[in-house]
């Protein structure tokens, strides 16, 4: 998933804080320190509802930025200069044949199908009845409003991207790496969302991520296991929103993350 510079290493720092990203030795201006492709992202759900559009899949960008600006200017006739360095491709963009989700490539629709849209695609919605995922994003929506911290489709897409796995253990061990726990060491809750004031909404939750992934193996998970998956897009990085705290020491640092 990721491409290290020779010149860093990853490390669990401790259960509290979870991996670091370690400088073995001074960097120039301007090196690229690392890349990584994320295991799973989803865009924000307001976000998306306000028309910002984007790759289900990589996120990037499916408007170019004359019509971004537009869209946010609500001036319809504004030209932007240079659009030759616009990098959207509007010609590459295609959609599921099935639900009509769009895909910054054809790349990334395959990539997509084969790692959890062919569990979480709605082509299986009749008539004017809405798929339970889309009444699991309404719900999410309800209750978290702006400013997002995470969507709940990370949790739908992780759990999708197991289901769909040969190896289901080592997909499942691939999330088991992130900091996941309720509470800090000083017993206080990781988001007000597990606070037992909203137990009922966050059973709701699970109940519609059971309807919508259609597994009846996931009856199986308890509200205290599901609370304890639900932390993993609050405690960890965003696609679109980075936490990086940089510690510098003696010409060395660190990204804790």
């Amino acid at each position: 998933m990721a491409d290290y510079h020779p010149r860093v290493e990853v490390r669990v720092i401790d259960d509290e804080k979870g991996k670091g990203l370690f400088a073995l030795s001074k960097f120039n201006k301007g090196d690229v320190i690392f890349e990584e492709r994320p295991l799973v992202c989803a865009q924000f759900l307001w976000n998306q509802a306000y028309g910002y559009l984007a790759c289900d899949y990589c996120m990037r960008p499916l408007e170019t930025a004359e019509e971004n600006v537009r869209r946010l200017t609500h001036m319809p006739d504004l030209v932007l200069p240079y659009p030759e360095c616009c990098s959207t491709r509007k010609d590459e963009c295609v959609e599921c044949p099935y639900c009509e989700v769009s895909y910054c490539s054809y790349s990334c629709r395959e990539q997509a199908w084969e790692q959890y849209h062919q569990v979480l695609c709605t082509s299986s919605s009749v008539g004017n009845t809405r798929h339970p995922l889309d009444q699991l994003q309404d719900a999410w929506r309800k209750m978290h409003y702006p400013p997002e911290t995470a969507s709940i489709m990370l949790i739908g897409r992780m759990i999708a991207t197991v289901k769909q796995a040969k190896d289901k253990g080592g997909a499942a061990h691939l999330f088991s790496q992130f900091c996941h726990k309720t509470r800090s060491k000083n017993g206080d809750i990781f988001h007000k969302l597990l606070g037992k004031q909203f137990q009922a909404q966050v059973e709701h939750l699970r109940q519609l991520i059971i309807k919508g992934l259609q597994d009846e193996d996931l009856l199986q998970v308890s509200m205290a296991l599901f609370s304890l998956f639900l932390t993993i897009p609050f405690l960890n990085l965003q696609i679109l929103y980075i936490r990086v705290e940089i510690l510098f020491c003696n010409n060395r640092f660190h990204f804790m993350y």
